[in-house]
């Protein structure tokens, strides 16, 4: 937890009478554990993690004031959009800056803020886009290809009476296509969304099933390898399986210790192979 949501919990448990010298070992408990950046439900959960270790250990006899409060849900988890959801965008977007914006969103996977700092300047004669990584503040490390003849019609109809230096699109842009997305496909029965960042999703997943490289893939989508693999892949029982088991390993004649046995060999095997 950061030191100043620490700094904000005890200035707002000092309404309710608490003494700050009594509680100051609580508080850098609150403050050193592995909670995530401070967010309204994490200063509940310390704020409830302070009241009962406080009436664990018997110093503190208080009703814990966010008893009967619960914090807001947080964002839906996003799924990647099948190709029907994304024909359908596709037609129905008209406007020639939101049909543009759409369609590199698609073809780069690239983030949101990644476009919003797009210039016609940042193509160049090949049809090579040189994006900006908004949020490390600095270039990508490659220069993404264009390929799709549509976006490059588009680009010419939206960019060419635009100064060199001027920004594309701005947030409406990206708030109408949220919007869009949000009211022509719901949740589906997991709960899950699509949002404009499904699409980057999409690209790392379809990457990722075509066996490209881990390290094709983050400079490509402008990620470290480690987040590409714990973010935007799914691994389930299966992929376990067939990383230790070959196809004929589940015949009905071998017993789970042959199994085992055989485990290391299918392992090494395996492994030399990737």
């Amino acid at each position: 937890m950061k030191a100043s949501t620490a700094v904000q919990i005890r200035r707002y448990l000092t309404g309710f009478g608490y003494d700050a010298k009594e509680n100051v070992r609580l508080f850098e408990e609150l403050r050193d554990s592995d909670y995530k950046p401070s967010t309204k439900r994490v200063r509940i959960k310390a704020i409830r993690t302070f009241f009962n270790t406080a009436r664990r250990e018997g110093w503190l006899d208080m009703p814990d004031p966010t008893n009967g409060f619960k914090a807001k849900e947080g964002k839906p988890r996003t799924r990647i959009p099948t190709e029907t959801e994304i024909t359908t965008l596709l037609m129905r977007t008209r406007e020639k800056h939101d049909a543009l914006f759409l369609r590199l969103l698609i073809d780069t996977g690239a983030r949101c803020s990644t476009l919003l700092a797009l210039r016609p300047c940042d193509m160049d004669e090949s049809w090579r886009l040189s994006l900006y990584n908004v949020k490390m503040d600095r270039r990508y490390r490659i220069k993404f290809p264009i390929t799709g003849q549509t976006t490059r019609v588009l680009w010419k109809s939206v960019t060419e009476c635009m100064k060199p230096d001027a920004k594309i699109f701005d947030q409406v842009h990206c708030n109408r296509l949220k919007h869009r997305m949000s009211r022509w496909f719901g949740k589906d029965a997991d709960g899950q969304t699509i949002s404009p960042h499904s699409f980057r999703h999409r690209m790392a997943t379809m990457l990722s099933a075509d066996k490209q490289p881990v390290g094709l893939i983050a400079e490509l989508l402008d990620a470290s390898p480690a987040v590409l693999v714990r973010t935007y892949t799914n691994f389930g029982q299966s992929d376990v399986d067939s990383l230790f088991f070959d196809e004929n390993s589940t015949s009905g004649g071998e017993t789970e210790m042959e199994g085992a046995a055989a485990i290391p060999n299918r392992k090494s095997r395996t492994l030399r192979r990737l």
